[in-house]
Formats: structure tokens, C-alpha cells, sequence
């Protein structure tokens, strides 16, 4: 008899051992004790596999004290099998059964004793008030549901279903229900109103989703369309529709969440590799809400920012401390303050460009003069003419205006070799209608131009072509 535990059954093959002849289904010198040979049962393990044999697959013989166990189905094992021979004894009726007067025979004695220590050994290996050790060195549950688990803390502890799916849903495991309780009084109907309110506190509720509560009112199951859970601000009220007429004051309300915390995400969400992101947001096919919202803390919350189907964000302020790249149009509604410079081209399509609300002149194009190759002589009386500078401009609209600036660097000579005080230049602009009436020298109409000190009048409007010069003298 085994003198430590396990105490009713005795493990074959554990380290994949089995030999011959066990392997031909043949242990013998079992060292277990019995009262009857049908109080032994065989376990067959193979990988995974657990089998109970029938009692028409072995034969249990005993010779003294000696217990041998043959089994016939199968005829043969593998090396790497687990065989558990073991005991159940009958615990349903004595034994012996003792009368006055009778004969104690120390082998009838010995058999109830035997029957008694056997009972306890069984439940102690058996796990009867306990989880039973299997081949495997594993506690088996025998298919059955473990419940009462306190929640687990070290990373080797057993867990809840709840506290598993929370994790799969949310990220974090799953509270535990809450409960609140009230009784119905005058002060619970506001002001104006039919209904009864509550405030949910100690503890917070986890959501405010009517849907996860179970409300009872004097014992009976509310249905969701007759109470609302609200959240303003981080406070909680339950309310109870159209109450005040239906439910009577000093009624108990009995109020359950069932805990779960869908709308908080643990943070931060993390991608689970390098190559994927850490958070997306699918669009439906037949979405036409907006793909994403941040909204503010009231009970009609406003969006303070959004994205929408087509990936377009909307911000109320945007604040950037490094670059910011925009690959296609920006529009800007309010007002813009740049504080650094603008490195490229500033195109204003519409609207007007504005400093201290006054609207500016819009600057449209801005075009560089092409010069000709030839070479124009100043003459001696200083009154010559020169020309060779074409530019070539397609005004926006009839009320365009035209800005010509530029800078003569041109020494005036006396002719006798001194220089002579600088002078500015005069600009004579010959206007053309195209590179075709230009080719064959035709010019604008004297009525549709004017020409007055330094302006040149385009049409009827206030349109100028505008000049500006100054001449460099070598000193």
C-alpha cells in the first residue's frame, strides 16, 4: 500500500516509459490494496485522449496481497501511453455488518476498517471537495463550471469568462456589476416635469447605455423605453418616464448595471506589429455620417472636430509647432495670422486680399520683360529713344490694373567727358491689342488711352499702367 499520495491509483508510463511486458498490456505487483476486484478501474491516455476502459477490457487477478492487471482491449500498447490503475471502493454499504454476541474476526475488522481508510484516501486523491490531479499532472474539473474566481492579479492566476471577454471587447477587463436602490418621494419629480430622477453615485456607473441596466419598480422589470440613463459632465441620472403619475411615493426603485465599461478604452492603444496602425476606422458602404467626431462634455454635445466620409477634417483651432503641408486647396473661413514668412507662390483665386480689414490690390500675375539683342545709341542732345523691352500681359479682368517698375542704370554724358547731374528718365509704352497687331505695328486707339505725366490710361476706367525710374549717374 502507497504510503504517500496519491493513495488509490498508481500512474504507468508518465515519461513515455512504458517496457515490456507493459507494453503488451500486462502490470503486475500493482502496489494498490482492494476489498473487491470490481472496485478497479483503467485510464488510458493517449496524447490528448483520455479513456476509460470497460470492465470487459482488463482482468484483475489476486494472488495473497499481490494485485496483477491484464488488459485485453487493445492488445497491445505504445511505449508512449499512460496507463492509471486505480480504485473506487464502494462506500454504499458496509462492508461487514456486526451483531451482538457474534464472532470478531480480525480479517472482518481489518475489511471494514479497510473500507473506511480507502473511502478517505479516494476523496483525498479523487478531489471530492477538490479539483481531482490528472495523468497529466493537471487538475481536471471533470467538465465542470469553476466559479467564485477572485480576480486575478499575478500573471499565472486563473480568470473569469468576464474578465477574458472584457479584454477581448475592450482592452481592459470587464467591472463588476453595479447595484443602486432608491425609494420613490416627492423630491424625486423635477420641477415641470411627470418624471422621477436619480442620481447614480458611489458607485459610478461604467456606461450610460439603457440597454445594460435592469431597472425594477416595486419589484417588477422595467422595459428600456420607460427610463433613460444620462451622463452630463461625469454625473450619472437615471430617469424614469411619465413616473410621478404611475408610481406611487415610499416605492422601492431597484437599479443594476451589468458593468461593463463600453465606453472607455484602455490607453494607449498599441498596433500589434511595426507594419500595422494602432487604431482604424472603417467606413461603411452606406455611410453618410461623418467617419469620426470629438465632441465636448454636454448633454447635446458640439463636435469640435470631425472627419468626414472622405477623409476631409474640420477643426475649430488648429495649432501647429513644426510644418504643415497641404497638398491641395486650403480654405479658411476666419482669420489667419502668420507670424513666419511664405516661401513660394501666394495665390488668392477669390476674395480679396486684406490689411486691417481694408482690401488691398490683388496681385494677379507678375511678369518678368524680355529684352531684345539690339543696341540703342544715346545721341549727343540727350533727347534719345530707345526700345528693345517687351512684355507681354493677359489682364484677369477690365478693371486690371498694370504696375511697371523698374531701374535705369544708365550714366548720363555731357559729351565733353564729366559727368552730368542725373536726371529721371521719361517711358514711352506703346500699347498693343496682340502679338499679331504688334508684329505689323498696330497700336491701341488714341481714344481708348491717355497718357498724363507718368500714367498710362487704358481705357474709360481708372485702369493705369504705372511707372517708376531713376537714374544712376557714375560718379
Amino acid at each position: 500500500m502507497p504510503t504517500t499520495a496519491p493513495y488509490s491509483y498508481v500512474d504507468y508510463g508518465l515519461t513515455g516509459d512504458l517496457v515490456s511486458p507493459q507494453t503488451s498490456g500486462t502490470f503486475n505487483s500493482v502496489p494498490l490494496e482492494i476489498i473487491n476486484t470490481t472496485d478497479v478501474y483503467v485510464i488510458r491516455t493517449v496524447g490528448a485522449t483520455k479513456t476509460t476502459l470497460g470492465s470487459s477490457d482488463f482482468t484483475v487477478t489476486e494472488s495473497g496481497s499481490t494485485l496483477n492487471i491484464q488488459i485485453t482491449n487493445p492488445s497491445s500498447l505504445d511505449a508512449g501511453d499512460i496507463i492509471r490503475i486505480g480504485r473506487t471502493t464502494e462506500i454504499g454499504n458496509k462492508t461487514r455488518s456486526f451483531t451482538d454476541g457474534s464472532v470478531l474476526k480480525a480479517s472482518d475488522l481489518n475489511e471494514q476498517n479497510n473500507q473506511l481508510l480507502f473511502a478517505v484516501q479516494e476523496t483525498t486523491d479523487g478531489g471530492i471537495g477538490s479539483l481531482p490531479i490528472d495523468t497529466d499532472g493537471k487538475f481536471d474539473a471533470g467538465g465542470k463550471v469553476i466559479k467564485n474566481l477572485a480576480t486575478g492579479t499575478g500573471t499565472d492566476d486563473s480568470v473569469s469568462k468576464g474578465y477574458v471577454d472584457g479584454l477581448q471587447l475592450y482592452g481592459t477587463a470587464a467591472t463588476i456589476p453595479q447595484a443602486w436602490s432608491f425609494t420613490t418621494a416627492a423630491g424625486d419629480i423635477p420641477g415641470g416635469t411627470t418624471n422621477r430622477a436619480y442620481t447614480l453615485t458611489d458607485p459610478v456607473p461604467n456606461s450610460s447605455s439603457d440597454e445594460l441596466y435592469i431597472i425594477e419598480v416595486d419589484g417588477v422589470v422595467q422595459t428600456p423605453d420607460t427610463y433613460t440613463v444620462t451622463e452630463t459632465t461625469g454625473t450619472y441620472t437615471l430617469t424614469l418616464t411619465g413616473a410621478s403619475t404611475t408610481v406611487d411615493n415610499g416605492v422601492s426603485v431597484s437599479v443594476r448595471n451589468f458593468g461593463v465599461s463600453r465606453n472607455v478604452f484602455e490607453q494607449p492603444m498599441k498596433a500589434a506589429s511595426g507594419s500595422t496602425p494602432s487604431f482604424t476606422i472603417q467606413r461603411l458602404g452606406s455611410q453618410s455620417a461623418n467617419l469620426q467626431e470629438w465632441v465636448d462634455e454636454a448633454s447635446t454635445p458640439n463636435v469640435l472636430a470631425s472627419v468626414n466620409i472622405d477623409g476631409d477634417a474640420s477643426f475649430v483651432d488648429v495649432a501647429a509647432s513644426a510644418n504643415a503641408t497641404v497638398g491641395g486647396t486650403l480654405g479658411v473661413t476666419g482669420a489667419t495670422t502668420l507670424t513666419g514668412g511664405i516661401a513660394g507662390n501666394l495665390n488668392i483665386l477669390t476674395g480679396a486680399l486684406q490689411v486691417g480689414g481694408t482690401s488691398t490690390l490683388q496681385i494677379r500675375q507678375v511678369v518678368k520683360a524680355t529684352r531684345s539683342t539690339s543696341t540703342t545709341t544715346i545721341n549727343s542732345d540727350k533727347r534719345s529713344h530707345f526700345a528693345g523691352i517687351d512684355i507681354t500681359i493677359q489682364p484677369t479682368s477690365s478693371t486690371s490694373r498694370l504696375f511697371f517698375f523698374g531701374v535705369h542704370n544708365i550714366p548720363a554724358d555731357t559729351g565733353n567727358g564729366a559727368p552730368e547731374e542725373g536726371r529721371p528718365l521719361g517711358l514711352g509704352i506703346i500699347l498693343n491689342s496682340g502679338a499679331s497687331d504688334r508684329a505689323a505695328g498696330v497700336i491701341v486707339p488714341s481714344d481708348e488711352r491717355t497718357v498724363a505725366d507718368n500714367y498710362v490710361k487704358l481705357d474709360g476706367t481708372s485702369s493705369y499702367i504705372h511707372w517708376t525710374s531713376t537714374v544712376m549717374v557714375d560718379a
